[in-house]
């Protein structure tokens, strides 16, 4: 399992600050494959509810009961924990900001609403962060104002996107980040994030030898600024000590080639047996069609033209189906020519001797028309048949 090969450390703490009441929260779950911190600051002033705790116990027990890191299901999360907080909103709108952060032990991928952050350290440098969804980060993005983190910016909480927008919520979800081993995560709440600039957290995370110590560190760093007001304030600290041994990628390509794989050559596999079975089909026409052809052919030859009739009829429809055009105008021709000497038989039976002769040179002529190797002596016959009419 995931977890027991892997070390992943966390420690934390929050507090109120200056004030009565402490509107942050923060949970995490380790589960065999995953694992998942949530951090919430509540932005509402509401007496009756308390949003970070009703968002961060909603999103881990909705990661439990299904967890997962796709975008689609880390977005799903932020969306049902907003509608929670719009439910809930009786007598106040209930507001919070948030990030989301699920590993795999490998890799991490986090959501986010509002002013909530997370920044990844390693070797002395910021690997990467969150960003706000705030009007002050969309200044930046515009250049209209330089990255500051400074407090003292009015629009640094001015949110454009945050849990508990009644109609166009929109979460942001990263990309899968790569771990490599000694990578450390600090999440924070701005309370603390716009007292402590991203320097002063990396030194800390660098020279710290445990998540708990630099979460003493950087609580202390956060006081020494003597802030008034001090504000409601969470620090976590991760430290990924450990990433769990992947199995050689070489063989998980393979694998995923071979169920890629499998249906097509399933699907060839049908495709080219009906083919097959398809042109086996069509030599067994085309052989009973020759067959009938030759048996009309004789048939002919004796003179017994009612049952040659019946063969070329065999065959052309033996022609029809294996499709042999060729085939077909050579049989009809026959069948034309035999037809015509039935009916010139008939004719002489009945005395009309002038249309039974007419009947069997068209039958000559249509003789003619084909290669038969026996065509004289049809033709002879049917001589036979004129003289005597």
């Amino acid at each position: 399992m995931r977890k027991q090969n892997s070390n992943w450390q966390t420690g934390f703490v929050s507090e109120a600050g200056n004030y009565l009441e402490n509107h942050d929260d923060f949970a995490f779950v380790e589960l065999d494959d995953l694992a998942c911190w949530v951090l919430v600051d509540g932005i509402d002033t509401s007496e009756d509810e308390h949003s970070a705790k009703l968002v961060v116990e909603h999103i881990l027990q909705l990661f439990t009961d299904n967890p997962g890191m796709s975008k689609g299901k880390m977005a799903s999360y932020l969306k049902e924990a907003n509608d929670l907080l719009l439910e809930r909103s009786t007598r106040d709108r209930l507001k919070a900001s948030v990030v989301l952060v699920v590993t795999d032990y490998v890799r991490v991928r986090w959501a986010s609403a509002g002013n909530t952050r997370l920044y990844i350290f390693q070797n002395n440098q910021i690997q990467t962060k969150s960003k706000d969804q705030s009007y002050y980060q969309h200044m930046i993005e515009k250049e209209q104002v330089p990255e500051d983190d400074s407090s003292g910016f009015e629009e640094r909480n001015n949110l454009i996107n945050y849990l508990g927008m009644p109609d166009t919520f929109k979460p942001f979800v990263s990309d899968k980040f790569k771990m490599v081993e000694g990578n450390s995560l600090v999440l924070a709440t701005v309370g603390f994030w716009e007292q402590i600039n991203e320097i002063e957290m990396l030194d800390v995370t660098e020279s710290a030898k445990e998540p708990a110590e630099a979460v003493d560190v950087l609580e202390d760093l956060l006081l020494s600024k003597q802030a008034d007001p001090l504000e409601n304030y969470t620090i976590v600290s991760i430290f990924a000590t450990k990433l769990f041994q992947e199995v050689n990628n070489t063989w998980k390509i393979i694998k995923r080639v071979i169920l890629i794989m499998v249906p097509i050559m399933i699907a060839l596999s049908i495709f080219f047996y009906f083919r097959y079975r398809a042109h086996v089909k069509k030599e067994e026409q085309i052989t009973l069609m020759n067959t009938y052809e030759q048996n009309g052919d004789e048939l002919a030859l004796e003179e017994n033209y009612e049952r040659s009739l019946k063969e070329y009829e065999k065959a052309i429809t033996k022609a029809d189906e294996a499709k042999q055009k060729n085939a077909k105008t050579r049989i009809e021709s026959k069948k034309k020519s035999t037809q015509l000497v039935v009916d010139g038989d008939l004719l002489v039976e009945d005395e009309e001797f002038d249309k039974a002769v007419t009947y069997y040179q068209k039958s000559k002529k249509e003789v003619k028309k084909y290669e038969f190797k026996e065509e004289e002596t049809v033709v002879d016959q049917i001589d036979d048949r004129i003289t005597d009419a």
